[in-house]
């Protein structure tokens, strides 16, 4: 008969045996992280939040500048703090690998796995380069997560298997603080505390006896869901953007069923985050994604199957492995315009690791496959026993299979980018910085054409942007319905007037992107046609930034504007 928990030592006994370990091991992934991270030029996407928590003066416009963000404000909270102390974007990405570290270490000491399968973990794409070395709030989550898992292995499960009180109040004011912090992390991160939730509830089903009983069991689960309520209220608050954002006019937009295929297929990109080519410029794509067909939809819902299938002996796992899948696969069919990328379908993998970690606890008072049977046969003869074993054993093998095939690609893929990015720049923002600053460009007003990949420069000018599609200046983008996506020839020379005719110098630098097109090998700027604007203004070519980028995006073209 088997155990009904896996028996663990004591927690001091544990930490003892794997404290040096952990210590060791999360020392060497900071340190690879720290150089990583000096090899790692941030994109657009991490100078938004840095800009955005630098250019604000107090906490009250640092809420008002994050208002269309879509994201709660603990990352920006946190990017508030350090611009306090400096303004160099290398404080963000340290701050960062620190907590990508925390959680390394936690993985290290607390977690179930055994030693290789923690290393093959540890250097996962999204552990080890994704949520690591690029700089977003995604990382506060994954710590949050791994705090949960190792709150309950440690001060519930290994209560439980040494026949202790299994449930104490402290727990789950701890568990109910991190599911705050876990919904407060990032959008997904609020849709992972309601995952992590339902799992708690199916605990607290387990030992409604014990809660019964106890008056400072019931009092302090109470005042856990308020902490649960008041994060998601807050994390819900934070994420809906006020009206007249650019993204929605109507907001929320509502279901679209059409976007089921693309939504289907992406939890096997998330477990296996393979680029569709070896070439530069593959970040963020998929070669299931690349070659979108029927039958990838189907490739994702067999795989989807063996796992529920390994996860099939252990009843409360198999439910909360399909309660991820649920509620992340039904918000992107709630919302569709958001973009296909690994920081957001990669939530299916976190989801999957959650189930692997939690189903080592587990196991055969909940088995499925008994039950089943059971059911069907209602039998208890030996063959019959012995046809169960089988059947478990069976389902264990395919469990392993499943697991070191998924992190073990994870792990060449997580290695794979973290080379890649370590002998090839990311982006070419940070190379368009250094020619602005190499040249002084930062003295003169600045013009930019795409406002996503221009305002970035006002980290290396130190001053507002003005941007077309705007149609005025700011520091960082602003998702409201001032944005323009389309306007007239008139429109962009008039506004090139008005900036350079404000200018003290009567010069303004002009950066185009590939977007508008900028220009020709001649250094012409197509955009602005044959108007009379020639005639009473200089342009100067500058250069062009065309430098081959791990991630794809446009290049940069630099001209110098004054009057005759």
């Amino acid at each position: 008969m088997e155990n009904t928990y896996t028996t663990y030592p004591d927690t001091i006994a544990l930490v003892r045996a794997n404290l040096k370990t952990a210590i060791t091991c999360a020392l060497i992934f900071f340190i690879i992280q720290l150089i990583g991270i000096f090899h790692h030029e941030p994109w657009t996407d991490e100078f938004q939040s840095f800009q955005i928590a630098m250019n604000s003066h107090s906490l009250s416009n640092l809420f008002f500048n994050r208002r269309y963000e879509g994201h709660p404000a603990l990352w920006h909270l946190i990017l508030f703090v350090i611009t306090r102390f400096t303004s160099n974007i290398i404080a963000m990405q340290v701050v960062h690998i620190i907590i990508a570290t925390a959680s390394i270490f936690l993985l290290f000491l607390y977690s179930p796995f055994t030693l290789i399968e923690k290393i093959i973990i540890g250097f996962g794409y999204y552990v080890f380069y994704e949520y690591a070395q690029i700089s977003r709030c995604y990382v506060l989550g994954v710590f949050s997560i791994i705090s949960i898992c190792c709150i309950l292995g440690v001060s519930y499960y290994q209560n439980k298997s040494s026949v202790q009180q299994a449930l104490k109040p402290l727990t789950f004011i701890w568990i109910s603080l991190l599911l705050f912090l876990l919904a407060n992390s990032s959008l997904y991160g609020l849709l992972m505390s309601g995952g992590l939730t339902f799992y708690i509830i199916l605990i607290l089903w387990d030992e409604r006896t014990t809660i019964y009983s106890d008056s400072k069991l019931r009092k302090a689960i109470v005042w856990s869901v308020l902490i649960i309520l008041f994060g998601w209220s807050i994390s819900i608050f934070m994420i809906v953007p006020p009206p007249g954002n650019f993204v929605n006019t109507a907001f929320p937009p509502g279901f679209d069923l059409s976007f089921l295929t693309s939504v289907l297929q992406q939890p096997l990109m998330a477990y296996f985050p393979i680029p569709y080519s070896t070439d530069l410029g593959s970040w963020c794509s998929s070669i299931f994604y690349h070659f979108n067909t029927p039958f990838n939809s189907f490739l994702s819902i067999f795989f989807i199957l063996m796992i529920a299938l390994a996860f099939l002996k252990k009843a409360r796992i198999f439910f909360l492995y399909f309660v991820f899948l649920f509620i992340i696969g039904a918000f992107l069919l709630y919302l569709p315009h958001y973009w296909v990328s690994p920081r957001y379908y990669g939530h299916f993998f976190i989801a999957l690791f959650i189930c692997f970690w939690l189903e080592r606890y587990t196991t055969a008072n909940q088995n499925l496959v008994s039950t089943i049977f059971q059911m069907m046969y209602k039998s208890t003869s030996t063959s019959y026993l012995n046809f169960i074993s089988k059947v478990n054993r069976s389902l264990d093998a395919l469990r392993k299979t499943v697991f070191y095939l998924i992190i073990t690609i994870q792990a060449c893929v997580g290695i794979y980018f973290y080379c890649l990015d370590f002998n090839y720049p990311f982006s070419k923002i940070v190379v368009a910085g250094e020619f602005i600053v190499k040249n002084h460009l930062g003295r003169y007003p600045f013009i930019g054409g795409n406002d996503a990949w221009v305002l970035p420069f006002s980290y290396y000018t130190r001053q507002p942007i003005f941007t077309f599609e705007r149609g005025d200046t700011s520091s960082f983008e602003i998702y409201d319905n001032k944005k323009r996506i389309y306007f007239s020839p008139n429109e962009f020379t008039d506004d090139i007037v008005n900036v350079v005719n404000n200018s003290k110098t009567d010069t303004a630098v002009l950066c185009l992107s590939d977007s508008l097109e900028a220009g020709n090998a001649s250094g012409e700027i197509v955009a602005l046609g044959q108007g009379d604007i020639k005639k009473y203004y200089h342009f100067k070519y500058l250069n062009k930034i065309n430098t081959p980028t791990i991630h794809a995006e446009g290049n940069f073209y630099f001209f110098l504007i004054w009057k005759k």
